[in-house]
């Protein structure tokens, strides 16, 4: 099973490539293509001298409906997170969703998975500037290849000594055919790029890779700068509240609230008042306890805090907390 891992990637990262410089129809080429509405894929179609008229289909591999939640724990010991996840893919969708691909700006261990029916790896790892990698799970060692249209999967963790941030998390679903364009003469592979390119240009929407944004771990500041810090935790705020993860419906006081202690935090480092400063933070993490959800499903009335608003708020304050 590993085999196919390695050759569904090979085809991807091959594929992608063409991809990103390829597309369109244009009967006078020697390669034609179309997009198939009805089966939401495309079509190319040449001729081969021997075997006459061959075709091929590329799915995109976007078709899938996630819903990925997120809960985590901290080890006060160990000063570890361990970040939790639960992954389902919603009535509607057409593919399996096969695998999911997660950033991470601190160094991850202790890797687990659902089953051994999944396949848990680094996605890729060039040098980068911002440190940042990714962790892919996949689910390549069992049928279906992937989870099904209404099914939740949950076991994806890992642990890290990074802060709780928020990352953008990529999912691939299962293609429904196997693109295959072996045989293409020089001429029909050129002929072939152009009319990809084309259909790229004019199917933006169709083709666009499914994203969405989670908890992982993010960096930990090389220099601690409490105003800097503090500017960081109110970000964190007004982006957890773009993302629904604190609910705008009969939450307002409670949004008021955070921002009026954030606001209040902040002032407090500027004139160098830590004893104010502490108080006010205090208050601010004895709120986001008392208006979190511990998990999705039991999120009772009244409660307006996710548990990623949870875990990007309690955990943040509380490491500014430690370093005043």
């Amino acid at each position: 099973m590993m085999t196919r891992k390695f050759n569904q990637t090979i085809v991807c990262i091959l594929f992608g490539c063409l991809f990103l410089s390829t597309n369109v129809f244009a009967q006078n080429e020697l390669v034609t293509g179309y997009y198939d509405e009805q089966n939401d894929w495309f079509v190319f179609e040449w001729t081969d001298s021997e075997l006459g008229k061959m075709s091929t289909i590329f799915d995109k591999e976007n078709k899938v409906k996630p819903i990925l939640n997120a809960i985590i724990e901290f080890d006060e010991s160990k000063k570890t997170y361990t970040y939790n996840y639960e992954l389902s893919n919603q009535e509607g969708a057409v593919q399996l969703l096969y695998s999911m691909v997660i950033d991470y700006f601190m160094p991850i261990y202790d890797v687990k998975m659902p089953s051994k029916a999944w396949y848990s790896d680094m996605y890729r790892n060039p040098p980068r500037f911002d440190d940042r990698g990714e962790w892919s799970w996949s689910k390549t060692n069992d049928e279906p290849f992937g989870i099904p249209a209404g099914e939740t999967e949950s076991g994806f963790s890992f642990n890290s000594k990074g802060l709780p941030g928020i990352v953008v998390v990529a999912f691939v679903g299962e293609r429904r055919a196997r693109f295959s364009g072996g045989g293409l003469s020089w001429e029909q592979e050129e002929s072939f790029e152009k009319v990809f390119v084309a259909l790229k240009e004019k199917y933006k929407d169709k083709l666009k890779t499914k994203t969405a944004k989670t908890i992982g771990p993010g960096k930990l500041p090389e220099k601690f700068n409490a105003t800097d810090f503090i500017d960081h935790l109110i970000d964190l705020k007004h982006q957890a509240q773009e993302l629904g993860w604190i609910k705008a419906e009969g939450g307002d006081g409670i949004i008021q609230a955070l921002d009026q202690k954030l606001n209040n935090a902040k002032a407090a480092i500027a004139r160098g008042n830590t004893r104010s400063a502490t108080k006010i933070l205090k208050a601010f993490i004895k709120q986001v306890e008392a208006q979190s959800c511990k998990t999705h499903d039991d999120c009772k009335k009244g409660k307006h805090l996710s548990p990623e608003a949870y875990a990007l708020l309690k955990y943040n304050a509380e490491y500014l907390l430690e370093n005043l």
